[in-house]
């Protein structure tokens, strides 16, 4: 029995102790812990200067007269959504900057040294855009610290990994909306998450009556003139860190890599802190 349990701890445990030590070697050993919660990645946020939190719904990770907030809806929207979603109204901020569309760029007036995304990134339906955006508040040497949903380990584990050919497509069509693929893809194809029972490949199946899932998925497109609230990008560590790498090296962004800490065992998370190289 204790051989079988040394095996599965093994199994889980070594690829994530792999990644760090991989992480150590390419990015230096900057940080003495490898971060695996949301908070030590907020822990590493200068909290005496400029910050922008984006999306902060009613729990934000940051607060104080350093903190702005950006979101696609204003104070009030969000908390009539929290009341609906069963959450605190009461922690809803108010929202410096808001953008039914998601639109970074109507931050006109100041600069900021951090900027703090949660499950964000992924619903960029440009992802190029907002890149180039977060670039365009940051201050030369600025940080942006995001947390990112990894698909293997969520409910987008049956849904195939986007590639960089894709993020430049939908840059290049100045893409403003989802499309309709991504809609039926949230509707229809998305499962559980449980990030232990995606790791033992245990996904279950997706949606049973696929026809009026998809009927549904379609219609909603059709009809709604709203943002619809799904992902367009489906990443794992290894191929976020590629696509962005590529952009980069391509001039598409101005943003490198400065860490990237994998999803850690038990989480459907990963952690990447980008860093303004030039100004723009």
């Amino acid at each position: 029995m204790k051989r079988i349990v040394k095996q599965v701890i093994c199994y889980i445990y070594l690829p994530y102790i792999y990644k760090a030590y991989r992480n150590a070697l390419k990015y230096g050993f900057r940080y003495p812990f490898m971060v695996h919660t949301r908070k030590q990645l907020i822990d590493l946020v200068e909290k005496n200067k400029q910050i922008l939190e984006i999306g902060p719904f009613d729990i934000p990770f940051l607060k104080g007269s350093m903190v702005k907030y950006f979101d696609v809806l204003d104070q009030k929207q969000l908390k009539e959504r929290a009341i609906k979603m069963n959450r605190n109204p009461n922690g809803v901020p108010y929202i410096d900057y808001v953008s039914s569309i998601g639109d970074l760029s109507i931050v006109t007036t100041e600069k900021f040294t951090s900027v703090v995304s949660s499950h964000v990134i992924e619903h960029q339906v440009d992802l190029i855009r907002h890149l180039k955006d977060v670039s365009n508040l940051l201050n030369v040497g600025g940080k942006y610290y995001c947390i990112v949903p990894d698909k293997q380990f969520c409910f987008d584990a049956l849904i195939p990994e986007s590639n960089l050919a894709e993020v430049i497509v939908a840059h290049v069509e100045h893409r403003e909306r989802h499309q309709l693929r991504s809609v039926i893809e949230h509707r229809c194809l998305t499962v559980h998450n449980n990030p232990w029972r995606h790791l033992f490949g245990l996904h279950g199946g997706s949606k049973y009556n696929f026809k009026n899932e998809i009927e549904s998925a379609i219609n909603e497109f059709n009809i709604s003139t709203d943002y619809i609230d799904v992902h367009a990008w489906y990443f794992t560590v290894l191929s976020f860190e590629n696509i962005i790498m590529s952009l980069f090296e391509s001039g598409y962004i101005d943003m490198e890599i400065d860490m990237i800490y994998p999803t850690a065992p038990g989480q459907y998370e990963f952690f990447v802190i980008f860093k303004k190289c030039n100004s723009s």
